[in-house]
């Protein structure tokens, strides 16, 4: 994976951002684009859908082209999982800690315990609410 230098500053996006935190703008009929991916593909013309433009400085409202490379989508989420931003966390996003005994791993993703069994707590009392599910 090629490294950005420090010396080489991001252009920051500073107009709308799509849910992801990617900078984001309208083209028409409610369709949206994101930014970087504009703007590199100005640069160096359409790239396949089916690959993902990753940014090496970890900065999602970045549009600077050299701060990207196309990766195929496996390769982005193994960089992703790599990157300081997911692998720093120490709880997940309802406050509970990610240790030994509240982690669990699916597919290289970690999760946390408390709240997938919540979920399926509350899928399961409306399942049953719905009576599509038994009382055992």
């Amino acid at each position: 994976m090629r490294m950005v230098a420090k010396t080489d500053e991001c252009w920051l996006w500073t107009g709308p951002q799509n849910l992801a935190g990617y900078g984001s703008f309208g083209v028409g009929r409610g369709s949206k684009r994101n930014a970087h991916r504009w703007l590199w593909e100005q640069i160096n013309g359409r790239a396949s859908p089916k690959l993902h433009l990753d940014h090496l400085c970890r900065n999602r409202l970045c549009v600077r082209p050299e701060h990207m490379e196309l990766v195929t989508h496996s390769e982005n989420i193994r960089r992703g999982a790599r990157s300081t931003y997911q692998s720093d966390k120490t709880q997940c996003v309802h406050g509970h800690p990610y240790d030994e005994v509240n982690t669990a791993w699916y597919r290289g993703t970690r999760y946390c315990r408390t709240c997938k069994r919540e979920a399926t707590k509350q899928r399961r009392d409306r399942l049953r609410q719905a009576g599509t599910l038994s009382n055992r």
